[in-house]
C-alpha cells in the first residue's frame, strides 16, 4: 500500500501503485487505482462492470446516498448513448467543385480515363486526399447530367432561333398571348314599338269643351198613331 495518498476504492488494503481523483458527477468523487480508472474499465460491458462494483460497495458500507446513485446510472446512460464510431464516406461529398468539373467533362465527350487520371494528378499533391480512380468512374457510370433538361437550337425559316426542345424533356417554347377577342353578340330581331292598351284620358281646356264640343240634336217628334 502507499504510504502517501489515498488507496482504492475498490482494491481498499491491495491497493498498488498511485491513485487518482475520478470525478462521476453530481458532486461525486471517488479515488480509484491506474486499472480500475483505465477507459478499459470504465467502460467494459457498457460500464456494467464499473457500476456493479461500486454500487455493492456503497451498498455494504452504508453510504450508497442518492447522489451516487444517480451518478452511476448517469455513467450507464453515458455509456449507452455512445456515438458510433464515424462512417468513412467516399471522396465524392468532399470533392464537390472536382465531381462538377470531371461530369461537365463527361458531357463534353471527352475520354473518362483522359479526365480521371489528369484530375487525379493535379490534385495528388493536395492536402485532402484525392478521391479513387473508381469513385471517380462511379461518377461517370452515374451520368448525372442526363437528368438535366437538354435544349437545342433551331433555326428555320418558319421558327426563328429560340428554346425548342428536341423530343427530350426540355422547357417549352415562350408563347404570345393574343388579347381575347370580343364576344359575338346573339342576334336579336328588331321590335314595332307596342302601344298601351289602355290610352290615359286627354283632358280639354273649358274653352275647347266650348267651341270644339257639336251643337246638341232637336228632340224628334213623337211618332203618328196607326189609324
Amino acid at each position: 500500500m502507499p504510504t502517501k495518498g489515498e488507496v482504492c476504492a475498490i482494491c481498499v488494503e491491495r491497493t498498488r501503485g498511485k491513485t487518482a481523483k475520478v470525478d462521476l458527477g453530481r458532486g461525486v468523487q471517488v479515488w480509484l487505482c491506474q486499472d480500475h480508472a483505465s477507459d478499459e474499465f470504465r467502460r467494459r460491458r457498457s460500464g456494467r462492470d464499473f457500476v456493479l462494483t461500486l454500487h455493492r460497495l456503497w451498498s455494504a458500507h452504508g453510504c450508497l446516498t442518492k447522489p451516487r446513485g444517480r451518478a452511476l446510472d448517469d455513467h450507464l446512460a453515458a455509456m449507452r448513448s455512445e456515438p458510433p464510431a464515424p462512417r468513412h464516406r467516399p471522396g465524392s461529398y468532399a470533392w464537390a467543385n472536382l465531381r462538377a468539373e470531371a461530369e461537365r467533362r463527361f458531357f463534353d465527350g471527352e475520354d473518362p480515363a483522359r479526365v480521371i487520371a489528369e484530375l487525379r494528378d493535379r490534385h495528388a499533391p493536395d492536402y485532402a486526399q484525392v478521391p479513387t480512380a473508381r469513385t471517380m468512374r462511379r461518377w461517370f457510370h452515374e451520368r448525372r447530367w442526363l437528368r438535366q433538361k437538354p435544349v437545342l437550337e433551331i433555326s428555320t425559316p418558319g421558327m426563328p432561333i429560340d428554346r425548342r426542345t428536341a423530343g427530350q424533356s426540355g422547357d417549352p417554347p415562350p408563347t404570345t398571348q393574343n388579347p381575347p377577342a370580343a364576344r359575338p353578340q346573339p342576334h336579336v330581331r328588331p321590335q314595332a314599338p307596342q302601344e298601351p292598351r289602355n290610352p290615359p284620358p286627354t283632358t280639354l281646356s273649358a274653352s275647347q269643351n266650348r267651341c270644339d264640343r257639336p251643337p246638341p240634336e232637336p228632340p224628334r217628334p213623337p211618332p203618328e198613331p196607326r189609324p
